[in-house]
């Protein structure tokens, strides 16, 4: 994976400038490289590190199962386009699945290599248990929720909950009449 980015990079100089003499350590210090290139110009251009990338980020690295576009512009209230724009930028560290089914036909995104998901993790910029909060808090602000995105909520509610470390919320849930119903 780490020689598939290198050699990438050689081929697209506008992604990464290498200087062979420098080469990242491993696959965990070209992460932290892209990741700072990515940040240094998603703030050179104007736009929102923190309101942006970094939650679309982390709500990948949360999702219970590879997601669309709409799922992520829905959790965090931001236009497609927005979205899209940074799930290409981040392509490379993401696989995009166009589903099987007519029924739905909107791609799906997930991360693609463990790694990337293990720097994630460990980097002290990501706070996966406030991603997991909140698309917990997203799907139990509105009941109606519980069956949109395909019922995504019905798979992994539960999930995000114990994740959050939100013992009190998950047992309400798992207590609740209409989730049990639902």
């Amino acid at each position: 994976m780490y020689l598939d980015y290198l050699l990438a990079d050689m081929v697209d100089q506008r992604t990464l400038t290498l200087d062979l003499t420098k080469l990242p350590q491993g696959l965990t210090g070209y992460y932290h490289q892209m990741w700072r290139l990515i940040q240094a110009e998603d703030e050179g251009n104007g736009h929102t590190w923190d309101h942006l990338h970094l939650p679309v980020l982390q709500h990948l690295a949360v999702a219970g199962e590879p997601v669309s576009a709409a799922w992520l512009a829905d959790h965090l209230a931001t236009p497609k386009r927005e979205i899209n724009r940074v799930l290409r930028r981040w392509q490379r560290f993401l696989q995009q699945r166009t589903p099987d089914s007519a029924e739905s036909s909107a791609a799906r995104w997930r991360i693609i290599h463990q790694s990337f998901g293990d720097f994630l993790r460990q980097t002290d910029e990501v706070e996966l248990p406030a991603a997991h909060r909140a698309v917990a808090d997203y799907y139990l602000a509105n009941t109606d929720r519980w069956t949109a995105h395909d019922g995504y909520a019905l798979r992994h509610l539960a999930g995000h909950l114990r994740a959050a470390d939100d013992r009190g919320r998950l047992f309400n849930l798992v207590d609740d009449s209409r989730w049990r119903s639902v």
